[in-house]
């Protein structure tokens, strides 16, 4: 692991810098490329998992996902599992991996919502198992 270059919140100035301009690629390119040299890797594999996301770099996204639960049960955190398995589904569903989708909608809270994460609708369990085929798109009338 090399020398801590940004804490938290420096590199939350310069990606929203990006996010404004929309080049969310861009974004996820500065965290993901020191992703080792961040004070709180847990917070920075959440945040580059989220930016993969908005990127359309959905299997990126799986994978910094699956290492932010791996390591996070590894440290007794818990604090990011709902987001991390809504956005692990959401990843999954647009890949076509329905069954596993399914297993990470399984793991969510039915109260989680998550509405700020660009190029992707509010995440909701009934959102993504209506996604996944699960269950049938609500009918208003």
């Amino acid at each position: 692991m090399g020398e801590i270059l940004f804490n938290f919140s420096q590199i939350i100035d310069l990606v929203e810098s990006r996010r404004t301009i929309r080049d969310y690629l861009g974004a996820y390119q500065i965290v993901a490329g020191e992703i080792d040299r961040f004070e709180n890797r847990l917070e920075i594999l959440c945040f580059a998992g989220e930016l993969a996301l908005e990127a359309g770099l959905f299997s990126k996204a799986i994978e910094l996902l699956d290492l932010l639960l791996l390591e996070g049960e590894s440290e007794g955190e818990t604090w990011f599992r709902g987001g991390a398995f809504a956005m692990r589904a959401f990843a999954l569903i647009e890949l076509g991996q329905m069954d596993k989708a399914i297993l990470s909608i399984n793991e969510l809270d039915d109260t989680l919502t998550m509405s700020w994460i660009a190029n992707v609708p509010i995440l909701t369990k009934k959102y993504l198992l209506e996604r996944a085929g699960e269950i049938g798109p609500e009918v208003r009338s």
